[in-house]
């Protein structure tokens, strides 16, 4: 069963631009190199300094492979510059709806 993860976090306005893009990277990074489904990232429209990520992962052992990956140690140094109010959860789809495709609760 697949699982997302929610990740959200502050970050003043001094660092943004370097998160942003090292956000980027990684994305494409995972996207490409591992069994992640999908990779989104948010930020406040009213607050630029706020951050929403989703991954969504094939499986939950996909899930704890990234968190070992070189490719989040390597992203996980620019977290040093003032990031506050993290918070990761980790969540089970119950509902994942797709344009074309009958609704599939689970």
């Amino acid at each position: 069963m697949s699982v997302t993860i929610m990740v959200s976090f502050y970050l003043p306005s001094p660092h943004r631009a370097r998160v942003r893009t090292g956000l980027l990277e990684l994305a494409q990074r995972v996207l490409n190199d591992q069994n992640c489904l999908r990779f989104d990232i948010h930020t406040g429209t009213d607050d630029p300094g706020q951050f929403i990520l989703f991954h969504r992962w094939e499986t939950r052992r996909d899930w704890q492979t990234f968190l070992n990956s070189e490719a989040l140690h390597t992203f996980q140094d620019l977290f040093e510059d003032g990031v506050t109010d993290l918070v990761i959860k980790e969540l089970t789809p119950h509902f994942t709806p797709s344009i074309g495709s009958p609704v599939q609760v689970r």
